[in-house]
């Protein structure tokens, strides 16, 4: 499992994107293939929630905003940037959210029984994506960042169990076991991260 570094050298803000339409009916959409589809991109409700977010927000113009590159993510992102004034987001695929695999399309639902097989230290199957590879992928993004930029404000755009692991990365916890010891995010919800 993937460390962060002691010290960051940037300032890390996280936030999850705005309620998309698979939010609104209730479904698992995980896979790029869907993911990028502009149908499951930001409701009404999302797009206004995420320029509300970005108006509180307090973000610097000079923010430097990375997101998945999945269609929710990155309509968050860009409406975060052309609200404070920052420049377009950059595209990363290390942020998409956890892979669920067999449940690709099926009811939310199943989010429930996963999470209990993470917490109990278990590999669920059926297709769906490990949180120690989601966490690694997440840890490899922030560490390119901080070879890039020094002195910066970040913005991470993602999806809810990527958001999480991210979290436990910051407080070096373990991502599946720790899962539940940092806040779930609230649709286009930010928030400062931490080590």
């Amino acid at each position: 499992m993937r460390r962060l570094p002691y010290k960051l050298e940037n300032t890390y803000y996280i936030m999850r994107h705005g309620q998309s339409h698979a939010n609104h009916r209730s479904m698992i959409v995980s896979m790029p293939e869907y993911g990028m589809d502009e149908k499951f991109g930001l409701t009404e409700l999302g797009i206004e929630q995420s320029k509300q977010s970005a108006e509180a927000s307090q973000l610097p113009a000079d923010t430097i905003i990375y997101s998945s590159d999945f269609s929710r993510a990155i309509q968050t992102a860009k409406i975060v940037a052309e609200t404070i004034g920052a420049n377009p987001p950059i595209a990363s695929p290390e942020l998409r959210e956890r892979g669920y695999g067999e449940f690709e399309l099926a009811s939310d639902n199943h989010y429930h029984e996963v999470s209990q097989a993470d917490i109990a230290g278990e590999i669920f199957g059926r297709g769906v994506e490990n949180l120690v590879d989601v966490s690694d992928r997440a840890v490899r993004l922030i560490e390119g960042i901080e070879t890039v930029h020094r002195g910066k404000t970040i913005l991470l755009v993602s999806h809810g169990d990527t958001l999480q692991v991210i979290q436990t990365a910051f407080k070096n916890l373990h991502p599946s076991l720790d899962y539940n010891k940092v806040g779930f995010m609230d649709n286009a919800e930010i928030k400062q991260i931490k080590r």
